[in-house]
């Protein structure tokens, strides 16, 4: 969820040569990227992953996810 992994060094110098992102990079240097595709799933996953082991926990996003989500063609 929160791009722990993602080796943001690698990312900083990718994008530091744009004249428009090179500034919002020092001012958020260090943030991590939150890959969630809005607010709502974001919202959601952190209150099932509170209550319960991560296993499961992802088990039960998956659930939702097949639940509710329209289907759609790329």
């Amino acid at each position: 969820m929160f791009s722990t992994e993602c080796d943001l060094l690698k990312c900083y110098d990718s994008l530091s040569g744009s004249p428009y992102l090179k500034p919002l990079i020092n001012q958020f240097y260090g943030l991590r990227l939150v890959l969630e595709p809005d607010l709502f799933e974001a919202i959601a996953k952190l209150i099932i992953y509170q209550q319960i082991n991560t296993t499961f926990a992802a088990e039960l996003v998956n659930r939702l996810i097949t639940l509710t989500a329209e289907e759609v063609e790329v």
